[in-house]
């Protein structure tokens, strides 16, 4: 009988806990998202040749998609042939260009577009049928209605080669000069950061010797020849382009920077990199907090670069991805190098980040250690500035990195005694002088809007 009663109980309670399952079971839906009006691709008819290499040949604009919650989202242009986008696999074979967070139009290069035709298939000089449709993604990911592009690709022929660019920058060295990489026949480009207080002089040179080369003829005009100097606008980073075909040349700001809770300018300014020529890599060595760190170019959200998986602490050869919401995060205070080189396929960059010695001191006969050695400076972070608080005498005093007279500063004009905020230079042969002995405070940092200068001041205690 207890046997029964017990069966019946634990029957009983199956039966209850069914019940209350039931009685609490509702189903949810998805709910139904869209894109509420057809995207654009304006022109629909594209010719494309060396002529609009680098100019915008299409650009392809759409209205937001509203998901159920309020939350960024993200916005990605694909690019594929009709007859691969019917099926299971539809579009699984297109080509993918990532837009960004919220970003309702993208505009596409001809060099970039004949690049694509050909990846895709289309013949050269033949009119072919491009199929164009954006994706949304938040939650899930959202398609729109394709457009079709009638596009014509070409043969592009093949650029190679590089120009030199010695200058004032490198003691007008041409065998050590940087150099620009052809990016299209007789078209050269390239990069370099102008932070040294000898000249913004340059000129051009087909090889790494000035038996040939390129300056600015008696009109003012680009010529082989020509005896002018070419002169960047003022110390900064640039990107320098030369076009042999025309005998034309542009200058035009170019610089990548950090930014995030971890750079000097937090999420509210970019620290500049400077671009290294040696290297072919963009660099930034200095101080950094515990915080996020991400890549933009030139001031802007419009290019950006991001992690997809955490990365933190030191690491070396990373990705990250363009228009990437994630960050690096760095876990310590310290001094580090950064370095960052966008890759051939531009949606991806690769970067490095690691821990290195960074101690700058004053040096000179006004110093305890003379000429000879230097005396360290302490880096308060609360200031943001290197210290020394001790005795000098009367003479000259400099500030150089770790010891060594490969990155210094001094002054252009003589400064002497106490100082506020003076300015020093970089590699500048000139001093500050000592007038009198006693104890001093000396402070001093690095402009981070502009590392060809920094600011000290010296006062007696």
């Amino acid at each position: 009988m207890r046997t029964f009663i017990n069966k019946l109980f634990t029957i009983s309670l199956v039966l209850l806990t069914f019940a209350s399952c039931e009685d609490d079971a509702e189903l949810t839906y998805l709910e139904f998202v869209s894109f509420s009006a057809p995207i654009e691709a304006t022109p629909n008819i594209i010719i494309l040749s060396t002529d609009n290499d680098f100019e915008s040949v299409v650009t392809v604009s759409w209205s937001d998609v509203e998901f159920p919650i309020e939350a960024p989202v993200t916005y990605t242009l694909a690019i594929d042939v009709a007859a691969d986008t019917f099926g299971e696999n539809g579009w699984s074979n297109a080509v993918r260009i990532p837009v960004g967070v919220d970003v309702l139009s993208t505009s596409i290069m001809g060099s970039d577009l004949n690049v694509y035709s050909a990846e895709l298939g289309l013949m050269p000089d033949v009119e072919g049928e491009l199929m164009f449709r954006v994706e949304a993604y938040m939650d899930r990911y959202v398609y729109s209605e394709p457009v079709a592009v009638q596009v014509t690709p070409y043969v592009a022929e093949v650029a190679f080669g590089e120009l030199y660019i010695p200058g004032a920058y490198n003691g007008w060295d041409a065998s050590a000069a940087a150099k620009l990489s052809a990016i299209s026949v007789g078209i050269y480009q390239g990069y370099l950061t102008v932070n040294s207080p000898q000249g913004l002089a340059f000129k051009v040179t087909p090889e790494p010797d000035f038996d040939e080369f390129y300056g600015l003829d008696s009109s003012g005009d680009f010529a082989l020849g020509g005896e002018g100097d070419l002169t960047f606008p003022d110390f900064g980073s640039y990107q320098i382009t030369v076009n042999l075909n025309n005998l034309s040349y542009t200058i035009v700001p170019f610089s990548w920077g950090i930014i995030g809770p971890s750079t000097p300018g937090g999420w509210d300014a970019d620290t500049d990199m400077s671009y290294n020529y040696t290297t072919e890599q963009w660099e930034y060595i200095g101080v950094l907090a515990p915080g996020a760190l991400k890549f933009r170019l030139n001031n802007d959200w419009s290019t950006n670069y991001g992690t997809e998986d955490g990365n933190s602490g030191e690491i070396i050869d990373a990705v990250a991805y363009l228009d990437n919401p994630g960050a690096h995060t760095i876990n310590a205070e310290g001094f580090y190098n950064i370095a960052f080189s966008v890759d051939i396929d531009p949606t991806t960059a690769t970067y490095s980040v690691s821990e290195v010695p960074y101690s700058w001191g004053i040096i000179g006969d006004a110093t305890p250690g003379g000429w000879d050695a230097d005396t360290d400076m302490t880096y308060d972070f609360s200031q943001s500035k290197w210290t020394y608080t001790g005795d000098l005498v009367p003479g000259a005093l400099k500030f150089r990195l770790n010891d060594e007279w490969a990155v210094n500063y001094g002054t252009e004009d003589g400064n002497s005694g106490n100082i506020v905020d003076g300015i020093m230079y970089l590699d500048n042969p000139g001093a500050h002088n000592i007038t009198d002995a006693g104890t001093y405070e000396v402070t001093f940092s690095v402009d981070q809007n502009n590392s060809a200068t920094a600011i000290y001041s010296i006062t007696q205690l």
